[in-house]
């Protein structure tokens, strides 16, 4: 779950006055992000409205309806079910943009916002590289694949450029 980050993006739109006091929060998800903002909305008292491909789980829908958001499922543009494709994420992600404008809500845009990616620099990233100590880890089973694994993410990459993992 995303819930550092979509707290570090909620917070700078209330400071900055991106997010008025009760406005909605609107964002695209397939899930993670959705969860973690609905968890942060409710704790600061905004409403929530998701937009997500029709192409997701029901599953995922139900959960975010659980967490107290409004989600708005948006026919897919290509693909099957269960498999989202850019396109498909594109539509849903103009809808959201649309419905923040027309409901005076605050756009989250999570690939696009800095405090989200500075929420996993400076949160997540060097806490789970922490955790990482071993170079080599032994997850499951008796036989075992060398894979060369590069780290990439955000918070990982100045820890542990690179990392090599042992699984079965």
């Amino acid at each position: 779950m995303k819930d550092r980050a979509a707290r570090a993006i909620i917070e700078a739109a209330r400071a900055d006055g991106r997010l008025k006091p009760g406005a909605p929060v609107v964002e695209m998800t397939s899930g993670n992000m959705g969860a973690g903002l609905a968890v942060v909305c409710a704790a600061l008292g905004h409403p929530l409205i998701v937009t997500m491909s029709a192409g997701n789980s029901p599953q995922r829908a139900r959960m975010l309806e659980a967490l107290g958001a409004e989600v708005i499922l948006v026919p897919q543009i290509a693909g099957e079910p269960r498999q989202v494709t850019g396109p498909d994420i594109a539509a849903a992600a103009r809808i959201a943009e649309r419905l923040a404008m027309e409901r005076g809500g605050f756009y989250v845009d999570q690939f696009r916002a800095p405090e989200g990616k500075a929420a996993h620099e400076t949160g997540h990233g060097p806490r789970a590289a922490g955790r990482r100590r071993r170079p080599y880890r032994r997850l499951d089973g008796l036989r075992r694949h060398r894979l060369h694994v590069p780290r990439r993410r955000a918070g990982f990459a100045k820890e542990q450029p690179e990392r090599r993992v042992w699984c079965s």
